[in-house]
């Protein structure tokens, strides 16, 4: 399912909105446009029937809005036209515009350290056998999945979990910027902007721990860049 709903720029105001549903399944790690899982890899190369899952790609919901708008204050706008000169360069003519966008996590794989299933070797990865619920607990950055839920394979035998049965956190991103041009001369004119990226510093947090046996198992060690914030001054003529 894909939709867009969209207004043009008038009244110094344009919009874009986009929404994805989505579900994309396969059998093989292959090369994804984004890459491949964490994990990625056969059980057992002879039967890819239990390789059947959601695939690397996999994003099930995808929202993007973004929009420009030039905020109605000042000389030559609704409101604010008999400004004095001070005034309008404090509060008139100021534009701002956005991008948000939320996007469901990625899927992985939970594997096991070695081959005790004597799989073979050339891209065999072992997976667990799964013993309970993953994500039966309130998720921490220390414990982002029930680590008991797992168990490893016996010797000679390929585990039960599937391939891709785990999913990273989804994600939200926040861009702000906000401009005003300072008139100058007739055809030169100075800019300002003020650009937040990441505007709310909502933790982005990384992929948990995958490998069983291992210390960092079901911990979250990693995030995505935190807030950035810019000023900048750009002369148009």
């Amino acid at each position: 399912l894909t939709s867009k709903l969209e207004k043009r720029f008038s009244n110094g105001f344009t919009l874009l909105t986009s929404y994805t549903y989505s579900k994309t399944i396969g059998d093989t790690c292959g090369d994804a446009a984004q890459g491949n899982t964490s994990g990625c890899g056969f059980q057992d190369v002879r039967h890819l029937n239990i390789e059947r899952s959601v695939d690397n790609q996999d994003v099930p919901q995808r929202f993007v809005v973004s929009g420009i708008y030039d905020l109605p204050f000042g000389r030559s706008r609704a409101w604010g036209s008999g400004w004095n000169g001070a005034m309008n360069a404090v509060l008139g003519g100021w534009g701002i515009s956005s991008i948000v966008v939320y996007t469901s996590g990625r899927p992985y794989n939970v594997t096991v350290s070695g081959n005790p299933a004597n799989s073979g070797s050339l891209g065999v990865v072992n997976r667990p056998n799964v013993v309970g619920s993953p994500y039966d607990l309130v998720r921490t950055v220390e414990r982002d999945f029930n680590t008991d839920a797992f168990v490893p394979n016996n010797q000679y035998e390929i585990g039960n979990a599937g391939r891709n049965i785990m999913r990273q956190r989804s994600s939200f991103n926040w861009d702000f910027s906000t401009l005003k041009d300072f008139q100058i001369y007739e055809r030169m004119k100075l800019q300002f902007r003020f650009e937040a990226f990441h505007f709310t510093n909502t933790p982005r947090f990384g992929q948990a721990g995958n490998v069983l046996g291992t210390n960092n198992f079901g911990r979250i060690t990693s995030a995505d860049t935190p807030r950035n914030l810019q000023f900048g001054l750009k002369l148009i003529w």
